[in-house]
């Protein structure tokens, strides 16, 4: 579940801020995802990711995010959260690792289709609660 989101793209920059704008996801999202995660049983981690414009390269960059306590990479969250936020809605990234960067395992098609299921059940309870 992504707290915040970091990004290695200029995504901000269209709202002309003087500085540097935090996305964070909405806490009362968070905080029902977290719960219902526990409620279930299910395994979760909550944390800061990286949506990063290069999602697959052959330069080690993630290692510097990593040391920053980043736990995963993907596209979409900075924009989701920046976005939210600008038109004032709740917005919460709760993602299912499907392949690592560090180790280089990866799911197969069928498991992706099959599998991942207490993330969608998740965020489908989340929905409904709130």
């Amino acid at each position: 579940m992504a707290q915040g989101a970091c990004t290695d793209s200029n995504y901000a920059h269209q709202y002309n801020l003087p500085g540097t704008f935090s996305a964070i996801a909405d806490f009362t999202l968070l905080k029902t995802a977290q719960e219902m995660a526990e409620a279930e049983g299910f395994p979760y981690i909550v944390g800061n990711i990286l949506s990063s414009d290069v999602f697959y390269t052959e330069t080690p960059e993630w290692k510097q995010w990593a040391k920053m306590g980043v736990l995963g990479i993907e596209m979409e969250s900075y924009a989701l959260y920046c976005e939210a936020a600008r038109v004032g809605v709740r917005a919460l990234g709760i993602f299912t690792v499907s392949d690592s960067i560090v180790t280089g395992e990866a799911t197969t098609a069928e498991e992706r289709q099959n599998k991942f299921t207490n993330m969608m059940k998740v965020a489908l309870e989340t929905a409904i609660r709130l």
